[in-house]
């Protein structure tokens, strides 16, 4: 027990994330006990790359640091993050810029499961998101363009296949990118009346 939640592990939550984290210790304890495990890397991987690792001079403690990556993984709404943030802050301190991005990508990593968004572009210059049919047909166009266009001027749309793209461009952006995408998936979760 000592090596699988111990501190030599730390550094491989940080890497992978603590839900993958998690599922692999589920998985391999299922195969010890001789059943059969199915793999399902899709549902595992993040849809957009941001920095989950908690620094030491934030948090030095290995088991404080799977904690609160437990409770940022349970941010899905404004009041969770609020909630979650509160929190850390109360027992820590002051949260980091990079600390804050974790917590809105997995806001965003919820909202993206909600509206059943599995295909995301993203590279040094923009981040495409993939709208799926079922939820493109639902969305209002001229709500959804006075949202994006409220929110940023470097966030796109087109409609391509039946589904809705969006784009957002990464250049001169004030805050961190994962905000915009947070703020534009709450806004179409609105839109189409998903609580």
């Amino acid at each position: 027990a000592g090596d699988i939640f111990g501190a030599s592990q730390a550094g491989f939550v940080d890497s992978v994330g603590i839900d993958y984290y998690l599922k692999l210790m589920d998985d391999e304890i299922r195969r010890q006990k001789g059943e059969i495990v199915i793999e399902d890397d899709e549902d595992n991987q993040s849809l957009i790359n941001v920095d989950t690792h908690i620094s030491d001079k934030y948090v030095s403690d290995d088991d404080i640091k799977i904690e609160i990556h437990q409770r940022i993984n349970e941010i899905d709404s404004i009041d969770k993050f609020m909630e979650v943030k509160k929190e850390l802050e109360d027992r820590f301190g002051s949260i980091n810029e990079k600390l804050e991005n974790y917590m809105y990508e997995e806001w965003f990593e919820a909202l993206a499961k909600q509206l059943e968004i599995k295909n995301v572009v993203q590279n040094d210059r923009l981040i495409e998101i993939e709208i799926p049919e079922n939820i493109s047909r639902e969305i209002k166009g001229d709500k959804l363009l006075l949202d994006a266009s409220s929110i940023s001027r470097n966030i796109s749309l087109k409609y391509h296949n039946e589904k809705i793209i969006i784009t957002l461009n990464l250049f001169g952006l004030e805050d961190n990118y994962v905000v915009y995408l947070v703020k534009l998936l709450e806004r179409i979760k609105e839109n189409i009346g998903i609580d």
